[in-house]
């Protein structure tokens, strides 16, 4: 890629989304007070407390993605990403009877025309039959995002996306925007790519907690002048306020 041509990478965004989804999935945290949602209410539950696109602040979101759930989505390459898949294997093991519903939502802004990259954000709940089984997810989540492993399966899912055009992809751990509800917790990875004389600064970061036998995340992602605190605050605090309304 000459150094004059804008920066247009159809490969970054596939290795960004790669490692996103890889990261993404059940939550876990201290719980929440409350009775157990019920076999009958799982799926209800799950989609009536997704985010909606008007949760979130400004104009130009669009709905990507319902309930697409990649559980076969390829691992990024690099020994990071497949210490990720690895822990992430328990909660395939587990019997498909034990989830009693889920919801998946992704929305997306467009960045400007010479990127290509969107700011996006989602979220997915997947609800347990028994808080032992969501015990386990929240085990699987907690060795997944260990250490250095989020930053660097970045780092690596877009090194390899760059190869074939000279660009470079640096990773580091960064700092998330918003507070994570019901005492979960968060992580965070800041991303320079560099292609030519064209740079890129990207952040991701995903929320994982519990609500009873729910486990939910919300993620973020996209280039830093684009993917604002207020946008990540907005959304936790909706996805915080649909579960207090439903609780109700």
């Amino acid at each position: 890629m000459p150094p004059t041509q804008p920066f247009r990478l159809f490969a970054l965004p596939a290795a960004l989304a790669l490692s996103a989804v890889l990261l993404s999935g059940c939550g876990g945290g201290s719980g929440g007070s409350g009775s157990l949602i019920k076999k009958a209410d799982g799926e209800t539950f799950a989609h009536s407390v997704v985010i909606k696109v008007g949760d979130l602040p400004g104009q130009g979101w669009q709905s990507k993605e319902t309930d697409k759930f990649n559980d076969d989505q390829a691992t990024p390459p690099g020994e990071a990403c497949a210490a990720v898949a690895k822990a992430r294997e328990k909660l395939k093991s587990l019997d498909p009877g034990t989830t009693i519903g889920r919801a998946q939502v992704k929305y997306a802004k467009p960045g400007p025309s010479n990127f290509n990259i969107n700011t996006e954000v989602e979220e997915t709940v997947r609800v347990f039959d028994t808080l032992a089984t969501t015990d386990l997810g929240w085990k699987a989540v907690k060795d997944s995002t260990s250490g250095t492993l989020v930053e660097d399966c970045f780092g690596q899912a877009l090194n390899a996306a760059l190869k074939d055009s000279g660009g470079k992809a640096t990773a580091k751990k960064g700092t998330p925007f918003g507070a994570t509800p019901e005492g979960g917790f968060a992580v965070a990875a800041d991303v320079t790519v560099t292609v030519g004389k064209d740079t890129a600064e990207l952040h991701y970061e995903v929320h994982y907690w519990r609500h009873q036998n729910a486990g939910l995340s919300v993620s973020f992602s996209g280039r830093k002048s684009e993917l604002t605190a207020d946008i990540a605050k907005a959304a936790l605090a909706a996805a915080e306020k649909n579960l207090t309304a439903r609780a109700k």
